[in-house]
């Protein structure tokens, strides 16, 4: 198990009104490969597949973000990582 290599993730939770989402959120979420180069590894609609975890009128989700993708990750302030989850 020493010389297996494990990933460091984070995980950022958030949440929308469902008035203010312009995608269809049905189904579990995305996942980006790394070939994709995206910032996250991909967002599961916890209120999709969920339905008793945010209010009716809510849509929560939760991004990870590998830094085996973001080799800069750990270096970075919580605000930031914040902030580059949402774009």
């Amino acid at each position: 198990l020493d010389q297996v290599k494990y990933a460091g993730v984070i995980g950022m939770y958030y949440s929308f009104k469902k008035k203010d989402i312009k995608l269809n959120t049905e189904g579990f979420g995305v996942l980006f490969p790394p070939i994709e180069k995206q910032w996250i590894s991909g967002t599961i609609w916890n209120s999709s597949i969920f339905h008793d975890r945010a209010p009716e009128d809510e849509f929560l989700c939760t991004s990870f973000i590998s830094d085996i993708v973001q080799k800069d990750l750990w270096e970075m302030n919580e605000g930031e990582i914040f902030e580059q989850t949402l774009k």
